[in-house]
């Protein structure tokens, strides 16, 4: 095995590598921007505007890539007097933008049947509570459709824009000096089809995992909401009735999100603690249900981007208030003002 010529390419190699992410972005890019009106044209129930984004997809996704990239590349100066006619021929006589057109209808058309997945995913529920609210059209789907499939399709979305990276590599079929491009080139010449074709093998394996890197980081930060704290309670004490006190008032949530406050013993005294939900709401009602104390008018809490206001209110009083360190309740009687406790 002769590694001198792989170090003697590598400045190639790099080249090439440039260029398939510049082809890779450009057409992730621009094919996510065309992908997302075709899958909202795609769950229409207007023939006029799903059948014609079905004919579409079923075309990209049901020919080779290889087919498609020879129809644009090759095909296309068959009608070279026409092109000239209207000024296109200097765009699909350059195979940089025969290469980049392709694989963008590719990818366009397989990204927007993974979102058309997610759009159908999204809980019928909010949808339904969003109309409620007075959302329809452009304003449901900018606020709770889109956002809700774009977090559900992510980990389908990440694989297309890998298996599109790989795709790159049939570009060097119509004289693109990508990764495959030059190893191709130097190995035509040299004969070490090994060294070369395992040095671009590393370089697409570089560039995957710094891809699946970036990804996972995006999936983990979008998915916060659904992993449990460090801090919080072990899922095997939930749900234990050595967990609760029936001698202080329960408190339920009579709206459908925000924090909720459960009575737990802490010795002689008797705390409440405060679970964050993780889709806070600016207003929150509660109920006092049960309990042996008299029962105040309710129990509201306000809600920040950053989670709790400085305080809650049970009637008119102020039970609870913020400290640098946590949350601290107060008595429930003026008899007990001095003795704060704080919130588990």
């Amino acid at each position: 095995m002769n590694f001198e010529i792989v170090w003697d390419t590598l400045p190639r190699f790099f080249s090439g590598a440039l260029l398939t992410i510049e082809i890779t972005a450009v057409s992730v890019a621009i094919g996510l921007l065309l992908a997302v009106p075709l899958a909202i044209f795609r769950v229409s129930r207007n023939p006029l505007l799903s059948w014609p984004v079905q004919g579409f997809t079923f075309f990209f996704r049901g020919t080779p890539l290889l087919v498609q990239l020879f129809l644009v590349y090759y095909g296309a100066g068959q009608f070279s007097d026409t092109l000239r006619s209207v000024g296109l021929w200097f765009l699909f006589r350059d195979p940089w933008f025969c290469g980049v057109l392709t694989l963008t209808l590719n990818t366009a058309a397989y990204t927007c049947e993974i979102l058309r997945g997610g759009i159908q995913a999204v809980p019928h529920g909010e949808v339904e509570a969003a109309r409620a609210f007075g959302m329809s059209g452009a304003k449901l789907y900018r606020r709770i459709i889109l956002p809700k499939a774009a977090r559900i399709a992510l980990p389908a979305y990440s694989n297309e824009v890998i298996f599109l990276l790989q795709a790159t590599s049939l570009v060097s079929l119509i004289t693109l000096m990508d990764i495959t491009g030059v190893a191709s080139r130097v190995a035509a010449r040299s004969f070490a089809f090994y060294e070369l074709y395992l040095t671009a093998a590393v370089f697409y394996l570089v560039i995957v995992y710094g891809l699946q890197g970036a990804f996972r980081r995006v999936e983990r930060r979008l998915s916060g909401h659904l992993r449990e704290r460090p801090d919080a309670e072990p899922a095997s004490l939930r749900g234990d009735p050595r967990q609760s006190c029936l001698a202080f008032p329960s408190l339920v949530m009579t709206g459908r999100a925000g924090p909720v406050l459960r009575p737990r013993p802490t010795g002689k005294e008797r705390s409440l603690c405060l679970t964050p939900s993780p889709t806070p709401c600016p207003t929150l009602p509660y109920a006092l249900l049960s309990g042996s104390r008299p029962k105040p008018a309710g129990l509201s809490a306000r809600l920040s981007p950053r989670g709790f206001a400085p305080c809650l209110r049970i009637g008119w009083r102020r039970i609870m208030a913020r400290r640098p360190g946590g949350f601290w309740l107060g008595p429930a009687t003026p008899a007990r003002a001095a003795r704060p406790f704080r919130c588990a």
